[in-house]
């Protein structure tokens, strides 16, 4: 199905701007813009309007928006987040 590409995708751009490099907020911010962009807003349009017959062109406005909307705060949230995380897990003696 198209969402487990979304997902899958969304793993992967994490992981190229991520994975053993220092959480900062240029690279939180480029994979959230590439991630609501282009997996959330344009795939997961093309499978939504796949799935239920809707018109892409109708839907692709408001879906772009919103993710818009959300790359700031989700930028902020994961860039606070994640280093508190990755400290706790190391805390832990969890691998990663």
């Amino acid at each position: 199905c198209g969402y487990t590409l979304n997902a899958m995708l969304g793993g992967l751009f994490y992981g190229i701007f991520l994975y053993k490099a220092q959480v900062s907020v240029p690279r939180v911010l480029s994979a959230k813009l590439l991630i609501n962009m282009i997996v959330n807003a344009l795939l997961g349009t093309i499978w939504y309007s796949m799935l239920y017959g809707k018109g892409f062109y109708a839907l692709i406005v408001p879906r772009l928006t919103a993710n818009l909307i959300k790359i700031p705060v989700e930028t902020i949230v994961l860039s606070i987040f994640l280093p508190v995380l990755i400290a706790v897990m190391r805390r832990a003696k969890v691998r990663i």
